[in-house]
């Protein structure tokens, strides 16, 4: 059955890899033929325009090959020497990890990894952050205009009730992974049951639909990211701007650890055919120009310390990161499944 599944991930895998070969081929296949092959987690019409500028700019091709995080993993892992990534794009310093430790992932040159702070990078420089993400409480302000709440730990506290998003998400086992980081599994577990006996309702739906439950009312706080509350206020849905119009952010911890945050991230592939195209993508995914794309059309935080980010992410204010080593707090997360599963955590 593992041999059958193994051949049935290569056979998907090159069917994916024409798919994206061909639609790039629209338009974008440069006359020298030159090529770039991405494994992508991510899903955002930025990336796309991107990676079109890049083949304006370069004349190389940029072929994509999506799926999400395991998919990802377990299609690079069986493919081996075998395969056809040279960039891994993907969400989530927890991805970058599994692909390191199971040896998938090449060394980045030094000029790359150092455009961005040195907790955005791996020390071992296999992988670099393209984006951040806080992971925040919002409240409805007009409700609610002197909120209590100030950290993680006490939001699981009081007599207010919660709504987050499933302990599967990977934003939540990250989120859970730097609370196992910082307070230990005891703690950790601790506040998991204290978060299921603060729950308005059982964990469905994504970040924008705890947003919107507690501007119905339903809850009083709601954990989520803060591009989401971005593309909420700039949505064409007059009622996705209400509720975006609605909301107060809390940056979490301010006075301990800080707010955690984490990433959208660049590596390059051991095995990657095209290197020297590899490591042109990363560096122009990292310049200015494209971070300030990221930013102003994603709402995400550039990764590159250079570039600010946009006006209307800068006005939600600054704020404290934690910047804890995100190799050690990723390390965590198959024991963040198990802590859900077991406290009661959907």
């Amino acid at each position: 059955m593992k041999k059958k599944h193994a051949l049935q991930l290569i056979a998907c895998t090159i069917i994916l890899l024409s798919q994206g070969a061909a639609l790039w081929a629209r338009g974008s296949t440069p006359e020298s033929g030159q090529t770039v092959n991405v494994y992508s987690g991510r899903h955002y019409d930025i990336d796309t325009k991107l990676y079109e500028a890049f083949t304006k700019k370069t004349g190389i091709a940029v072929n994509v090959v999506a799926g999400n995080a395991g998919e990802t993993v377990e299609r690079a892992v069986t493919e081996g020497k075998n395969t056809q990534a040279d960039v891994f794009f993907v969400t989530g310093a927890d991805v970058l990890y599994q692909l390191k430790v199971k040896g998938i992932l090449g060394q980045l040159p030094g000029n790359i990894t150092s455009l961005v702070p040195e907790n955005l990078s791996d020390p071992d420089g296999t992988w670099v952050a393209a984006s951040k993400r806080a992971r925040v409480i919002v409240y409805d302000k007009n409700k609610n205009p002197t909120p209590l709440v100030t950290d993680y730990e006490n939001l699981v506290q009081g007599e207010h009730k919660v709504v987050i998003r499933s302990s599967g998400n990977s934003y939540n086992r990250m989120l859970l992974a730097s609370i196992i980081h910082a307070n230990g599994e005891a703690g950790a577990r601790q506040w998991v049951r204290d978060l299921v006996s603060h729950m308005a309702r059982p964990p469905q739906g994504n970040d924008r639909s705890q947003a919107k439950a507690v501007v119905a009312g339903i809850a009083d706080y709601a954990v989520m990211n803060t591009y989401y509350l971005g593309l909420m206020l700039r949505s064409q849905d007059p009622k996705e701007v209400m509720v975006g119009e609605s909301l107060g952010i809390i940056f979490p911890n301010q006075t301990s650890r800080g707010t955690h945050v984490n990433i959208s991230g660049l590596a390059i592939s051991k095995y990657a055919g095209n290197r020297s195209n590899a490591i042109a993508l990363i560096e122009f995914l990292l310049s200015k120009e494209s971070q300030q794309r990221i930013t102003d059309e994603n709402f995400e935080y550039p990764a590159n310390a250079s570039v600010k980010p946009n006006k209307l992410v800068a006005s939600w204010g600054e704020f404290r990161e934690d910047t804890g080593d995100l190799n050690r707090i990723a390390a965590q997360v198959t024991l963040t499944a198990k802590i859900a599963d077991e406290e009661g955590w959907q």
